[in-house]
């Protein structure tokens, strides 16, 4: 019966005819390949999920923890770049829908535009509310993201963090984005009236389209991260009893298992984060009840491939263990 220590498998056995201490008898321990290689069989060779029972859990961790990120910094670039487009075709449209606005001297006013609304959206993670009436304060944002614009400030909210910016800076910005660099150091009462419409809000979302793209990429790493650990985790502690169970003659424990299944989940992220990275083309599924339908597939692919892997490992440790065949 094969034991599972947390050192390198598999253990050498005692050897009936050996001396209390001296050297133990027993097949010799196998080093695990260096990182890089390791990476490398752990994403080609199915056969390295099984091989994985037989090094420390660090040995897959370390592997899954990289993929992890080096998926997770093309993704969030990728995105936030798709995000600002959008944002650019939405401000390329505002003078069909809203009331043009006017910055003057870092106080802000409606224009009369017959059959126009003032500025107002409200999606299911962003909103975004003009109000002059001073009676909207920044905890009537209740979306994880959202922007109120009152008379004299501009306030924002990314989840719990909140910032405030006086509409006079946010006036400079127009004017800085239109070429005027002359106004970055004017007084307030000399600034130039700036009309809020889509030709200036696009010029504004082209000056500031750098740090917008960096800010939403850092925001996007950190949720991808926590979205592919999330996703490796739960599908590890999913997979293992499976594992445990089709290892039962070795009396394999939760730990080992979970190396299996640990090594299992970083192809499937890298497979993953590209499907998702390449979602616009005919790779992913189109939204509605089929995306919902392959989501659900990504979600549980890991599952099968878990249980081959349990399968792989429970020939290989037979084989490698002594005294059996």
């Amino acid at each position: 019966m094969s034991k599972f220590p947390d050192k390198p498998m598999p253990p050498a056995t005692t050897n009936p005819g050996s001396k209390q201490g001296g050297s133990s008898a027993g097949p010799p321990r196998p080093k695990p390949p260096r990182f890089f290689k390791r990476l490398g069989l752990l994403l080609l060779r199915p056969e390295q999920w099984a091989e994985s029972a037989l090094f420390p859990y660090r040995y897959v961790l370390w592997p899954l923890l990289f993929i992890i990120l080096v998926m997770s910094i093309p993704l969030a670039v990728h995105f936030a770049g798709k995000l600002v487009d959008v944002e650019d075709t939405a401000v390329g449209q505002y003078d069909l829908y809203f009331r043009p606005m006017l910055l003057s001297h870092g106080t802000l006013t409606i224009l009369p535009a017959p059959g126009k609304k003032i500025l107002r959206l409200n999606q299911p993670d962003y909103e975004l509310r003009v109000d002059l009436t001073g009676h909207k304060t920044p905890a009537d944002l209740h979306q994880p993201m959202g922007l109120l614009v009152t008379k004299h400030n501009l306030y924002t909210k990314v989840l719990s963090a909140r910032q405030t910016l006086p509409l006079s800076r946010v006036q400079r910005y127009f004017l800085l984005a239109s070429g005027n660099t002359a106004m970055l150091h004017v007084p307030i009462n000399k600034l130039r009236d700036v009309t809020v419409d889509s030709k200036s809000l696009k010029l504004l979302l082209n000056y500031l389209r750098p740090a917008l793209i960096l800010a939403m990429s850092l925001l996007l790493f950190g949720l991808n991260v926590v979205k592919f650990l999330g996703w490796s985790l739960i599908m590890t502690v999913l997979i293992a009893p499976g594992v445990m169970i089709l290892n039962q003659q070795l009396a394999m424990p939760l730990r080992v298992a979970m190396r299996i299944g640990t090594a299992v989940m970083i192809p499937l992220v890298v497979v993953r984060g590209l499907l998702e990275y390449f979602r616009y083309s005919s790779l992913m599924p189109s939204p509605g009840h089929s995306g919902d339908f392959y989501a659900m597939i990504w979600w549980l692919a890991p599952l099968p491939l878990g249980l081959w892997a349990g399968f792989l490992a429970s020939r290989h440790l037979t084989r490698s263990s002594p005294g059996q065949r």
